[in-house]
């Protein structure tokens, strides 16, 4: 559960820092890219995929780049022929998101296989990880005096 963890807190920390630039909607649509990083990984390790898999992951891939490249814009083409940037810093953390999710996901389906009964071990060590990872990042970038207050955080809630 500690890796799944691991894979999951790097798409939760990357997720955070492109959603500073990258629009809400863009990210939750890229991160749907991780249905894509599964099967491409069991290919990978020499499961054979299904005609219908391909095609929904090329499907995906193709919405994910419309979406990302403002489809077949003007403006979308000028950028990308005068070499300008076509994504931004927040849009390449955004990009790792279904990597470490899909990679989560894949490697939990080994260890549910490994341990058929280990559900709730696997759940709380995964999010024993996540919070550990969340609050070592949390400190590492603002420190402990930008901790918020009992009642902001009450009105967050």
């Amino acid at each position: 559960g500690i890796e799944v963890g691991f894979w999951n807190s790097i798409g939760y920390l990357s997720q955070a820092v492109g959603l500073e630039t990258t629009p809400a909607s863009t990210s939750a649509f890229v991160c749907s890219l991780a249905v894509v990083v599964v099967p491409i990984l069991d290919y990978l390790s020499g499961k054979k995929l299904l005609t219908r898999q391909t095609i929904g992951a090329l499907f995906a891939v193709a919405g994910v780049g419309f979406l990302e490249l403002d489809g077949f814009s003007a403006s979308g083409v000028a950028d990308m022929a005068s070499g300008g940037p076509v994504l931004s810093s927040g849009d390449l953390f955004t990009l790792v998101q279904p990597l470490a999710f899909g990679i989560g996901f894949w490697r939990m389906e080994h260890y549910m296989r490994k341990f058929p009964t280990g559900a709730m071990k696997m759940t709380g060590s995964q999010l024993s990880t996540v919070a550990v990872s969340s609050i070592a990042c949390f400190l590492a970038t603002s420190g402990l005096g930008e901790l918020p207050e009992l009642s902001q955080f009450m009105q967050w809630m």
